[in-house]
């Protein structure tokens, strides 16, 4: 039975089971991570990984084995990120849920649905930023007011996988920008670094601009992918790396468009999942009580003066990149 402030036709449990069963399908950069794996408390923690690129000797008859030595390791720790967002349901709908309109109660339900739909969205576009934040520029950093946070996680890339181009190799320049050589050689440092497979390089239509007009390009359209072109509009491989436009974007605090990868950037990874996400305890109302559940979360409660009706989504997350050698986050531009 509901408690006092929870919505009949949505309790506690009902709702979370609602918001997870919301589809995130636009969201490229949840598909590079693995997870979310839960941690007990608000700490993640995770080693970076490093490939080997030794030999060994080969061994005789009655020889003891040959001595390695331990594997470096980075030990990288952080507290979760929080993220808290709700509303408040009008009078009109929440009618409705309580069953004041008995005609009306499935329109009340479904907007209900809907704006948890929106609290959802708003969640994972955050979640979406953070992601690409840390694999554009290779850290995390949040400086934030109100409320006061301030984060700072740095996921350990080296100098050659944040390339800059010269000013004559950018994309932009399509008389002189090289980007086919560039791509082979991002494939090359990947390879090296990590032992991992080049697979993907995710770039925005402002990207996909710059290689299509480019002169070696054009050259390369009238023999090898100009039917990629014609097909999609788009080169969809190049150098053995499946270019994927991610025009996907958000709303900043100014009111601003802002892409998640921005225009001037290109990100290669590895076919391999180059990270990881964990999740941790959140606090919900449960009854009159209330308790801790992992992860994406959302309850309801009703404020006495004034009498509001409010629905909660939060979560408790981080993102982690485990191989920073799978990525190299060039800007092209």
């Amino acid at each position: 039975m509901p408690y006092l402030g929870e919505l009949s036709s949505f309790t506690t449990r009902q709702m979370t089971e609602t918001v997870r069963l919301f589809p995130q399908n636009a969201y490229l950069g949840k598909s590079l991570f693995s997870g979310p794996k839960p941690v007990v408390g608000k700490t993640a923690a995770w080693d970076v990984v490093e490939g080997t690129r030794t030999l060994a000797p080969f061994g005789v008859k009655a020889s003891e084995a040959h001595i390695q030595k331990i594997k470096k390791r980075k030990r990288i720790t952080s507290e979760l990120l929080i993220i808290n967002e709700k509303k408040a349901i009008d009078e009109e709908t929440r009618h409705f849920l309580e069953k004041i309109g008995e005609f009306d109660e499935p329109y009340g339900e479904d907007l209900l649905t809907d704006e948890l739909a929106n609290l959802v969205r708003t969640v994972e576009n955050t979640k979406e930023w953070a992601r690409w934040y840390a694999m554009t520029r290779g850290k995390l950093d949040i400086q934030q007011t109100d409320p006061a946070l301030s984060l700072s996680i740095d996921y350990g890339f080296t100098a050659t996988h944040k390339p800059e181009l010269a000013t004559n190799r950018r994309w932009s320049e399509a008389s002189t920008a090289k980007p086919l050589s560039d791509i082979l050689d991002w494939r090359r440092l990947i390879s090296r670094d990590s032992w991992l497979t080049p697979g993907r390089m995710y770039l925005t239509s402002v990207g996909m601009q710059y290689l299509v007009e480019n002169d070696s390009i054009q050259t390369l359209l009238q023999y090898t992918v100009g039917n990629q072109l014609a097909a999609s509009g788009v080169i969809t491989r190049l150098g053995g790396t499946d270019i994927i436009v991610y025009d996907i974007n958000y709303v900043d605090g100014d009111g601003n468009v802002q892409q998640y990868i921005p225009d001037d950037m290109a990100v290669m990874v590895a076919s391999e999942a180059i990270g990881e996400e964990f999740m941790g305890p959140v606090d919900v109302m449960d009854g009159e009580a209330v308790r801790k559940q992992m992860g994406l979360s959302s309850y309801s409660f009703a404020t006495k003066d004034p009498i509001d009706q409010w629905i909660v989504v939060k979560d408790a997350w981080l993102p982690a990149i485990k191989i920073p050698d799978g990525i190299v986050a060039a800007r092209i531009r």
